[in-house]
């Protein structure tokens, strides 16, 4: 048991150690969240403009949140996570974009 203390203990402070080697923020601070985004290929819509592709291609996410607390990211990820976020009520918007690149869609 003593040796399974140690073995964790070590573990967790060489954790420590790369994150704040890495420029991260403190993987322990319980002050800050992450939010994850997924996007999926399906596509139902419908353009009265001729000759536009309604295929996003890549996406922005913007969020405003707690004392003045914004993030900003462009992907072309399907999957995403934003972390280090505060604690709170956030305002989350994603803007999708076609190849050329149009937006072709917003939500909130």
């Amino acid at each position: 048991m003593k040796n399974l203390k140690k073995i964790v203990f070590i573990s967790v402070a060489v954790l420590a150690l790369v994150y704040a080697m890495a420029g991260c923020n403190n993987p322990l601070d319980l002050s800050a969240g992450s939010l994850s985004v997924s996007f999926t290929d399906e596509v139902s819509s419908r353009t009265l403009l001729p000759g536009i592709s309604m295929t996003p291609e890549s996406y922005t996410i913007t969020g405003d949140g707690p004392g003045g607390a914004h993030f900003e990211v462009d992907t072309t990820e399907q999957n995403i996570t934003i972390e280090y976020l505060a604690f709170g009520e956030w305002t989350v918007t994603v803007t999708a974009y076609n190849g050329d690149p149009t937006a072709i869609g917003s939500g909130t």
